[in-house]
């Protein structure tokens, strides 16, 4: 009589002591935990090819003796700061840049070009890859690594994207992603890092 009024006192206890343990300590989750910057997007998948097509279709409608009002070159409108990093001496880019010329066309507009005897087609081809390259893998690298995949100022991050804005100066795409959107840098013809980003904000670089 003594064991079975003992059983049923542990078998009350049980049900009275687990359901309050278990309320208290239950888990509920959270959604705050997520990252409310975090972007799910259907994306393009292009190559390294296809991204260098693209750049020098903006940068120079493909061609590579043209130069601009700052002295940007070829094809990719590579900057001064850029070739000098390229390995280039002073002395040899203002040589290229000693040949730059301009002519007016009929509705007025003034084009400029340079010889590219210097700075030829192979050596601009070899310019882009190696740019590209150090932006990914030096200049930007932990940049990409944080905000690719975000979503910064309505516009879904991609190292595509990154590396696309990256034309108009590495360090106002950091500047501008750093900033969550509120330092957005604007050329001398007025296309932000944002438009740049943008673009590709549904294209992405196969892996």
């Amino acid at each position: 009589m003594i064991q079975k009024n003992y059983i049923k006192a542990l078998t009350i206890l049980a049900f009275t002591t687990i359901p309050n343990f278990a309320a208290k300590n239950a888990f509920t989750f959270d959604p705050t935990f997520l990252d409310s910057r975090i972007s799910v997007k259907n994306l393009e998948y292009i190559s390294k090819i296809d991204l260098y097509k693209h750049i020098a279709y903006k940068e120079s409608s493909n061609r590579y003796n043209v130069s601009n009002q700052l002295n940007m070159l070829g094809k990719y409108q590579a900057s001064r700061s850029a070739l000098l990093d390229f390995g280039y001496p002073i002395e040899l880019i203002d040589s290229i840049h000693a040949t730059i010329y301009s002519d007016t066309l009929e509705n007025g507009k003034v084009v400029y070009y340079f010889d590219t005897s210097i700075f030829s087609p192979s050596e601009q081809e070899r310019f882009i890859r190696w740019f590209v390259n150090k932006v990914e893998r030096v200049y930007l690298k932990d940049v990409i690594q944080e905000y690719v995949g975000q979503e910064i100022d309505g516009v879904h991050i991609t190292k595509a994207g990154i590396l696309f804005a990256s034309m108009l100066g590495f360090r106002h795409v950091k500047d501008y992603l750093e900033s969550y959107g509120q330092v957005n840098f604007n050329d001398a013809n007025g296309v932000s890092i944002k438009n740049r980003l943008l673009a590709f904000d549904a294209i992405e670089l196969a892996s």
